[in-house]
Parts: C-alpha cells; structure tokens; sequence
C-alpha cells in the first residue's frame, strides 16, 4: 500500500506542483509570431476620389531574416522599393529606403494569412521610432491579426524607422491550464497531510 506519509508521497507531491509550475511558464513562453505565416499589403490612393492600388507581398514566414526587402515597388502607379519590413515574435521594424513623400492615402496592412496567431491585444509605438510626424493615431489592429500602418501625406526621408511593439492577448487555454496545475498539486498536497493525520 503507498504510504502518503513517506518521503516518496512527499516528493510525489513536490515534483507534482514543480511540473505543473513548468507547464505553466512553458506555455507561456510560447512563440507568439515567430514561425507564423504572414503578408503585408500595401493600399495607395494618389489623389482624393482616385483609384485604389493594392500591393500584395504574398505569404512569408516569419524568421530571424528580414522579411521583406524592397517592398513596395511596382509598375501601376510607377513606385520604387519603399521599405524593408522586419518582423520579429512582438516587433514589427519598418524602414524607409528613399526620400518619399507619401500619397494622400497610403496604408501598409501587416497581416496574418492563415488566421492562427493568438489575437493581437494592442498595438504600441516603440520610442525608437524616428519617422517624422509618425503618431499613435496613425497606428491601429483590426479584427485582432491585422496591423495597419497610416503613413499617409508624411513626408519620408530615407533611413527613418517605425518600430512598433506588439501585445498579444492571453490564449483562453492557459487560464485552464494554470487551474489544472495548481489544482493537481493542491489534490496531492491534501491527501499527504490526510495521510498524515490518520498516522498520528
């Protein structure tokens, strides 16, 4: 018969909470955008009731590299590499490659393709940004896994960065696994100190 009252049960119990503490940070050490496959799109209005140009850069996945290098450039409107876009498991760095200044709508949207990231809880400006007339009201999340980026009418000057920190929410399933750690744990604890009450 298993003593609960041996130094087994005790470090049965121990190791028990030790692995649930584990689980617990592990998950939430998990990647929040590292590995995850994104696009970023650009949206271009030259003059107020002209036609809308949407850049696709198609999927990538996010990685130590710089994700896209040149971005921007194309043929209809005639555009030259604007950006390189960076994006880190939180960050998202953009930088300037010209002096440009900017349409009088022009947005870049980073996006996740697949729908699978944990949702984005809020979109921060990083003080490192340099990007002249660059504010929080620029800077917006939709539908929790797209970032939009409003750089219209600003006047870009080459090298200027927008680094930008990402928050994400908390995934529904850590809560329930927190609860089920703390609640094994809690279980073995309380059968020890029976067992240990019986033997007195």
């Amino acid at each position: 018969m298993f003593n609960m009252n041996s130094r087994p049960a005790r470090t049965f119990a121990v190791c028990g909470i030790a692995l649930s503490t584990w689980l617990i940070a592990a998950h939430a050490r998990a990647a929040f955008l590292e590995g995850e496959v994104m696009k970023a799109v650009l949206l271009h209005i030259t003059e107020d009731g002209g036609p809308e140009h949407v850049l696709d850069s198609g999927d990538f996945v996010v990685g130590p590299e710089v994700e896209l290098q040149g971005f921007g450039e194309r043929d209809v409107p005639p555009l030259p590499a604007l950006v390189d876009i960076d994006i880190s498991d939180s960050q998202i760095l953009m930088t300037l490659l010209i002096d440009q200044p900017f349409a009088f709508q022009e947005y870049f949207l980073i996006q996740d393709s697949n729908d699978t990231i944990v949702p984005i809880k809020r979109a921060e400006i990083n003080p490192a940004t340099n990007w002249a007339g660059f504010e929080p009201i620029r800077l917006g999340v939709l539908n929790g896994n797209v970032v939009t980026i409003n750089v219209s009418q600003l006047l870009g000057l080459q090298g200027q960065q927008i680094l930008i920190d990402l928050t994400p929410l908390p995934e529904p399933a850590a809560g329930g696994l927190a609860l089920m750690g703390l609640a094994s744990g809690w279980a073995v604890r309380r059968r020890v100190r029976r067992a240990r009450r019986t033997a007195r």
